[in-house]
């Protein structure tokens, strides 16, 4: 894209800097303070005292320079600690052009008191054109910065033009190893819509973002608001991705506190569009009720099924028996599992928990000491429809399974159940708060570890009216040792 092409709130204008201004810039800066307080004397002097020798003024002058570099040498100012034109190195300027203002006219009134009005004018002029120095000097810098990088870093969108937005664009300019070029913002603000961040203008709201990706040449956004919700990052996420652009986020302000790097950027994880932390889980306790052990998972085809059995066959059960009525479903979970799917493994086990006998029958077989409780009717909106079924399945059949489990010597026994049994309104949510309620009453009638787990939302689950492409299903394996429900 040529730049005739480019509309005009979107281009970026490009002065570069000069490598030996690069490389003896603090030297430089030295100099040019101690030059600057000279002017502002000088100018003060012909202005309050036009009778004033040279050799007087030229005194004054020289302690001045003096004092603000005896100052900025003793406050690090001259060190480069601090980009040149920052927040940290204004502030230490400042406290530097003070000590030497109020040093020099304590100096001044000491030993000549009609010297010391000639400060009151050339101390401000020197502290306005030092400021004025540092911030022509950022601006230019990064300007360069833009024009060099351009064919080596990624060109970035940036949602949010606030604080974070601000400091995630400064962050982007100042940092040497920044793989990222920031070319424009986004911000649903109206009062935002002219405003520019470190040269970088804000070119419109969510609705523009397709339109600057393709002017701007584009190819990452980047959300920069530390207090996004998973609704607004899901939002920008699926206008990013229509523009064709990768999504990247910046910590929360639960996750981190302190200033931002480029280091911080991050890509999207499920997490963020969920709105909460993902559990971390403690392998090596679950490993100690699992390995070696006979395990059975009800509804192992199912979304949350299949990735127990999964994650259960990596820890080393003496059995993992896999029941689903759904024979199809059987051939999938063992295809993911083993790589093949002859359906020719008495693991495998074709049932339906419905069936009284046929539960006792496995149990029987089996003896399984684990039991992951997977197996229901989950479809809300059927199930209203047909709430008969949903208890046959979701209550009874757990019964079946609880009473089999008594019998039988399970030791551990995990009802998979859903947060929609909270204060249930759907016969979803009642049946299978019926189920844990079950599960409840033969745990304090047992004494033995029979639980209940509620899960929100599965990606990638079937049960989802609609779904994204890339989603996966996410499911840790529930410990035992959780509260009773």
């Amino acid at each position: 894209m040529v730049a005739s092409e480019i509309p005009a709130q979107f281009r970026q204008t490009h002065v570069p800097i000069p490598d030996t201004l690069v490389r003896f810039r603090r030297a430089l800066l030295a100099a040019l303070d101690c030059a600057v307080w000279a002017i502002g004397v000088t100018i003060s002097a012909l202005v309050l005292s036009p009778a004033a020798s040279v050799s007087y003024v030229a005194a004054i002058a020289g302690g001045a320079a003096a004092m603000q570099l005896m100052f900025g040498m003793g406050r690090d100012l001259y060190l480069g600690r601090h980009r040149i034109g920052s927040r940290d190195e204004q502030t230490l300027l400042l406290s530097s052009w003070l000590l030497a203002f109020l040093a020099l006219e304590v100096a001044l009134i000491v030993t000549r008191p009609g010297a010391a009005a000639a400060l009151l004018l050339g101390a401000p002029i020197a502290a306005v054109l030092m400021l004025s120095i540092r911030q022509s000097w950022w601006m230019v810098s990064e300007h360069y910065v833009r024009r060099h990088a351009t064919d080596q870093r990624h060109r970035v969108l940036v949602f949010g033009a606030g604080d974070t937005g601000a400091e995630m664009v400064r962050a982007m300019l100042t940092d040497p190893a920044s793989p990222y070029l920031p070319v424009g913002i986004i911000d649903d603000d109206p009062y935002k819509s002219k405003r520019r961040l470190t040269g970088v203008a804000v070119v419109g709201n969510r609705l523009a973002i397709e339109a600057a990706a393709r002017h701007l040449d584009a190819e990452l956004l980047v959300i920069a608001v530390r207090t996004a919700d998973a609704e607004l990052i899901g939002a920008i996420d699926e206008l990013g991705r229509l523009a064709g652009l990768d999504i990247r986020v910046v910590p929360s302000t639960a996750e981190m506190m302190g200033r931002l790097t480029v280091k911080d950027i991050r890509q999207l994880t499920e997490a963020d569009l969920l709105g909460r932390a993902e559990v971390t889980v403690d392998m090596a306790s679950i490993l100690s009720y699992v390995k070696g052990r006979r395990v059975l998972v009800t509804g192992a085809g199912g979304s949350i099924g299949s990735e127990l059995a999964r994650q259960l066959h990596q820890l080393q059960p003496a059995d993992l028996i896999m029941l689903d009525r759904d024979e199809t479903a059987l051939h999938s979970v063992q295809l993911s599992i083993e790589g093949k799917a002859l359906l020719d493994d008495p693991h495998l086990v074709v049932a339906d928990i419905r069936d009284v006998d046929r539960v006792n029958e496995i149990f029987a077989r089996w003896k399984p000491q684990v039991v992951f409780h997977a197996a229901a009717l989950k479809h809300l909106t059927l199930l209203e429809l047909h709430p008969s079924e949903g208890v046959k399945t979701n209550t009874l059949g757990t019964r079946h399974l609880l009473q089999a489990a008594t019998e039988y010597g399970t030791i551990h026994f995990v009802n998979v159940s859903t947060d929609k049994a909270a204060d249930p309104t759907s016969v979803l949510g009642a049946t299978k708060l019926l189920a844990e309620r079950e599960t409840a009453r033969y745990a304090a009638a047992t004494g033995r570890k029979f639980v209940s787990v509620r899960f929100g939302n599965v990606l990638g689950s079937r049960a989802r009216c609609c779904r994204r492409s890339d989603d996966r299903s996410s499911v840790a394996v529930p410990s035992p040792s959780l509260t009773r429900t």
